[in-house]
Formats: C-alpha cells, structure tokens, sequence
C-alpha cells in the first residue's frame, strides 16, 4: 500500500459520506479535509473535523502503521503537536504528540474498495509508455480532452514563467537581457544552450544597445562574444573586418569572449550552425533594437512570426561557416519550423511571465491565443499521442501533452492527473477496466 493512494482518497472526498468513527468508537465528521502540505511537517495542513461534538481545527498526519508515528519520532516533535487525527491502514500501536496527547486514529483500510486499490496498483507498477497506456480506449471523451489539454498548457505557461522570472530576478529586473537570452537559446537550439548562458553572462544589453544602430559593430559583437572570432589569420575580407571591429569594442568595453569549446558543431545541419543563427540574431537586434518592445507591440502569432524573420549578413548567401570554402549563393533566412519555435517557446512564454510580473492578464490571453494561432508540434511525444487516440488540434494542445507526459505519466504522478481521477473513480466502465487489467496482466 501506497500513501499516495491514502492521500487521494482523503482529499477526493469519498470517505466523508460514510461512518467514520476513530479506533476508539468517537464519531468523525470531515467539516475539511485540509489541503496538502508539500514541505516538511505534517501531511495535511488547516483540517477541519468533528470528533463526536468537539470541533477541532488543525493538521492530519497519515501513516501506514500507526507505529510509524514514533520510527518518524514525531513524538518528539513539537511540529506535531497541532495534529488532530492520526490516518493509518493499520492500528498497531498507541501513540502520542510531544505534549502528551493521544492521537485519535482512523484506520483506513477497511474503507479503500477493492476494485480502486487494484486500478491504482496497475497504475503505479504498469511500464507502458503512459502508466493507463491500455485503459486510453476507455477515456477518449472529445469534451474531456481539450479542456484538459488548455489548462494543462497553462499549467506549462507557468512553469516556464518561473523559469523566466528566477533569470530576470538574477539580471536585476532587465526585461531585455530576459527576451535576448530566452529567444537566442530557442534560435540557436538545445544542443548549445551552455554555450549561450555563457555569452548572455559575458555580454551585456547595455553594450549590445550602443550599438544597435551599426549593423557591422553589432555583429562583430555577437560573433567575437561568442568566440568566433579568434581565428587568425582570416581569408575572408568579412572574417578580417569583423575581427578587427570586435578587437577595438573588446578593449573598449573590457569584454571576454566565451570559450570556443563551449559550442558543439558536430552533427548540425549547415543551416542550424551557431555563427549563421547568431548572424541572423544580429539582424534582429539591429532591425528593432530592443526585442521585449516587439513582444508587446505584437497581437498576432503568424505576424509576429514575420517580425521575427531575420536575415543573415550578405556573406552568409554563399558560405555555410566562417572563413569557409563558397557554395551555391541563397539568402539564409529564419525558416518556418524555427519561427514556430521562436513564438512557440520563447515569445509566448515572456509574454506570459510579463502579464504575470505586471497583473496584465490581457497579455496572458494573448500568449495563449498566440499558441491556438502555432501549427501543430511534431515530435515523437505528440505522435505516439496520437497513436493512442490523442490527437491534439493546435500547438497549446501539443504542449499540454508534453506536459501530461513529462510532469504526470513520466513521474507516476497519476492521482494528481486529471485522466488519473476518471480511472481511479467509480462508473460504469470499472468492469471493462478491470477486465483488461487482469488481461494486461495475464499476458505481461
């Protein structure tokens, strides 16, 4: 037996329409169940209950052996004195707080139904690719699955604020260096991301903003803070004047590069290298000079996509890298599925975080409304989704799965899932469920 299990149970509520009564015969009445305590202390904090006439205010502990109280040595912690009902699967032992008072215990076991403790054993030992892999078919409900797929997106949105929340509070509150960091990590690709924490420590907006207006200063900056500029001796005229520009900003400004061996080249497409994307990068910084300026003036995904569309320096049409041999000559221009990604991970989720820094949930809506706008992910999580009957219908849904899968399938985390709740709770389809779990089992 799991706690978890005991967990659901208490804060599901289907115990409070029963007779509770304490191993000593006093009547339980749940006036509130409490809510869950993710810290230390006691499992459930600001209880409410009833035992026989008294009302009683405070926290719930639950063990599987009441015994376990004292191996936990919440006898002798004053932490504990505050709980007012001992939930446990087995009475086994008297126990008592630190100031002396017995602790009035529910055993639970005889109240937990069979057919929901098997459903739950299945779900925490099952190894499918998603623990209910073989119960889908049973829950395919259209109007179930896109209200849960929207607010498990913005249940993503959030977790990415605070991602970019705890980067902005570590940059003294710059919105710009924010939007710079969080949209070159998304342009340049994961593969690199080391390699742009290190150039978004090493290179300041404040820098980058003097000289926005200077297309070549700016990409000499760029380049040579990245370290692709130390080379010598170049070939290329672009090569020779970029180094010489970056040499006299470097000094002037007391900069470092990153170190070169900070990026992995190996196995990139030509066009996903870092020194054409940062390029691409300048042009951006050069056309608008201040990028969390176009973030907020954009009300439209598909045209801020446009607005994001950068193009390379002319000496990128005919090379692939720096001071390398020429190709067939094309403008290298942000592609399609990179300006998806762009708004996709990096543009709405700074929106978000900017409406949640400022109480602006008009700029909340827009990041959400901007993800319906997105084309579909394709990845191999949405597509094994949709081997299973999950097709989602937008980019907000795509996420929500990612987020079904890497928060809640991934971690076993069924009884905090939406989709958990429904299999874990009574209905008419608990025959065929537990029909194919026995099968599953049986065949295993």
């Amino acid at each position: 037996m799991n706690e978890e299990l005991m967990y659901y149970i208490w804060k599901s509520g289907q115990l409070f329409q029963k007779d509770l009564i304490t191993v000593c015969g006093k009547k339980i009445t749940v006036l509130n169940p409490g809510i869950r305590n993710l810290h230390e202390g006691p499992d459930f904090l600001h209880g409410r209950l009833k035992i026989n006439n008294i009302i009683w205010n405070g926290q719930i502990e639950f063990h599987i052996k009441s015994s376990d109280w004292d191996i936990h040595g919440h006898q002798q912690d004053e932490n504990y004195n505050n709980v007012i009902l001992h939930i446990v699967m087995k009475d086994d032992k008297e126990v008592f707080t630190k100031n002396g008072t017995k602790m009035p215990t529910l055993e639970l076991a005889e109240h937990i139904d069979k057919v929901q403790k098997e459903k739950f054993e299945f779900l925490m030992n099952n190894q499918s690719w998603v623990p209910c892999d073989p119960l889908l078919k049973y829950y395919s409900d259209q109007i179930f699955w896109p209200v849960y797929l929207s607010r498990l997106a913005v249940e993503r949105l959030n977790r990415k604020t605070k991602i970019i929340l705890k980067f902005l509070n570590e940059n003294k509150g710059d919105w710009e260096q924010t939007a710079i960091y969080f949209i070159l990590r998304y342009l340049i690709g994961k593969n690199n991301l080391p390699a742009v924490d290190e150039w978004t420590k090493e290179t300041p907006w404040s820098v980058l903003r003097k000289y926005s207006s200077d297309r070549h200063k700016l990409e000499a900056l760029v380049l040579g803070q990245a370290g692709f500029l130390e080379k010598e001796p170049y070939v290329d005229e672009y090569c020779k004047d970029l180094r010489k520009t970056y040499n006299y900003l470097c000094m002037l400004h007391n900069l470092s590069p990153v170190n070169p061996k900070y990026w992995k080249l190996f196995g990139l497409r030509p066009y996903s290298r870092p020194e054409l994307r940062l390029s691409q990068f300048s042009d951006l910084l050069h056309r608008y000079q201040g990028l969390m300026g176009l973030l907020l003036s954009a009300k439209d995904a598909n045209l801020l996509k446009q607005e994001l569309k950068s193009v390379a320096h002319p000496y990128w049409d005919n090379h692939l890298k720096l001071d390398g041999k020429e190709t067939k000559t094309f403008k290298k221009i942000t592609g399609e599925h990179t300006l998806n990604n762009l708004v996709l991970n990096a543009a709405a989720p700074l929106i978000f975080a900017y409406g949640q820094y400022t109480g602006n949930d008009e700029l909340k809506e827009r990041a959400l409304d901007w993800w319906e706008q997105l084309p579909l992910e394709k990845n191999t999580i949405i597509r094994k989704w949709k081997q299973r009957g999950v097709v989602a219908g937008s980019a907000m849904e795509t996420q929500g799965l990612i987020q079904l899968k890497t928060n809640y399938c991934d971690n076993s985390n069924c009884l905090n899932c939406s989709l958990g709740h429904k299999i874990m709770a009574k209905s008419e389809m608990d025959n065929k469920v537990m029909e194919t779990i026995m099968e599953y089992f049986t065949t295993a």
